[in-house]
């Protein structure tokens, strides 16, 4: 989980965010889990709520080291992503409450609009 989550996220956004740095402006965006909030929340799975909760850290460094840089990063929290393996791992749940992937892909490019202010650093999908 530290690798998938944690490790990936710095080895992809880190070369990224110096790169914005030097050009002065972009835009990260990172998918997070509730259980990165929360503890209480990811005591099922403690090795994924805690790379989770590193990948909230991680932004509020980006944003800290950004800020002057015109550089910003959020965290997109969703409930569940409705996915095939999301599907599989809980199939008496209701697909109907989860958030599609074209949702988050619609929410993901209004958040990396440069025209659109980027108030918060964790941003909620319900």
């Amino acid at each position: 989980m530290l690798k998938l989550n944690a490790l990936t996220a710095w080895n992809v956004a880190q070369p990224l965010a110096l790169h914005m740095m030097q050009h002065r402006q972009g835009r990260l965006i990172f998918i997070g889990a509730r259980a990165g909030l929360k503890i209480a929340e990811g005591t099922f799975a403690l090795p994924y709520a805690f790379s989770k909760s590193l990948l909230l850290r991680f932004n509020e460094a980006l944003n800290h080291s950004g800020k002057e840089h015109n550089v910003r990063s959020c965290v997109l929290i969703p409930r569940i992503i409705d996915t095939p393996d999301n599907r599989k791992a809980m199939p008496e749940a209701d697909f109907s409450k989860w958030i599609k992937p074209e949702t988050m892909a619609e929410k993901m490019l209004a958040l990396a609009n440069p025209l659109n202010e980027l108030k918060d650093e964790v941003v909620m999908m319900d």
